[in-house]
């Protein structure tokens, strides 16, 4: 399906269902995971976790998700999805999950767990706001370098969000030391 934007650019199609499945499932992941973290945060008592303990993997499987939308996206559309503002925040989102399955390897914060599943529902939630619509890259851009620059800025991004999270944890705990 081709139409034309008021630039006279031919968008060349929007999702497929199974796109759309995909995303779905990831989107549907992330706020289970974060539902699991707000509960722990109101209803947990005595350093008990409850549902926190569960975020790991429901975080993993939320990334799955995305990495599928990626491969089908990636087969419908014969270029990588990394070419427009909607595609980058899916990235986004899928690196905030990365990140966080790689920093919970090392740094055990209880805050962590709980912020990541919400920033990468809001990230994710942000992008489905945006049109998807894939259009042909531009010559200057038909390049094997463009993924690495989207996946490098987009990690930086993801790195941000988590510098904003270990602050937003660090503050928790310093405020609930100092009564």
């Amino acid at each position: 399906e081709t139409s034309t934007d008021s630039f006279g650019s031919k968008k060349t199609r929007e999702h497929t269902m199974n796109e759309l499945f995909f995303l779905g499932v990831a989107i549907s992941i992330y706020f289970f995971a974060s539902f699991a973290g707000a509960t722990s945060i109101f209803f947990c008592k005595n350093g008990d976790n409850c549902l926190a303990k569960s975020i790991p993997l429901v975080m993993a499987l939320g990334l799955v998700a995305q990495v599928l939308y990626f491969a089908v996206r990636l087969e419908n559309t014969g270029q990588i999805p990394m070419s427009n503002m909607f595609e980058s925040l899916v990235v986004t989102s899928a690196t905030v999950s990365a990140m966080y399955l790689t920093w919970l390897r090392t740094y055990k914060v209880l805050w962590i767990t709980i912020l990541s599943p919400i920033l990468a529902f809001v990230v994710l939630g942000s992008a489905l706001l945006l049109d998807s619509s894939v259009m042909p890259l531009m010559p200057a851009l038909q390049s094997s370098w463009l993924t690495v620059h989207v996946i490098t800025c987009m990690a930086s991004y993801s790195a941000f969000l988590f510098a904003f999270a270990l602050s937003v944890s660090n503050s928790r705990s310093v405020s609930s030391a100092n009564p």
